[in-house]
C-alpha cells in the first residue's frame, strides 16, 4: 500500500487477458471476503480475483 493514499502499489504488470469471472458469493453464499471471483485460465488453470475495494478498505481500517 502507498503510504498516506491508501491505494495499492503496483511494480509490474505480467499481462493482459479478457476472463469470465464467477462471483464466489454465489457459490457459497459469503460476502466480505477478499476474493471476490474466480476464472478458468486458458491453460485450464484456475485463478482467483482479488477484491482490490475491500482490500483497501481494510487496510484503511487497520491503520486508523
Amino acid at each position: 500500500m502507498r503510504p498516506k493514499t491508501g491505494r495499492p502499489l503496483v511494480s509490474s504488470l505480467i499481462g493482459q487477458q479478457e476472463v469470465v469471472i464467477k462471483p464466489l458469493d454465489s457459490l457459497t453464499g459469503s460476502r466480505g471476503s477478499l476474493v471476490s471471483g474466480a476464472t478458468v485460465r486458458d491453460d485450464g488453470g484456475v485463478s482467483l480475483i482479488v477484491d482490490v475495494r475491500h482490500v483497501v478498505q481494510l487496510a484503511a481500517k487497520m491503520t486508523n
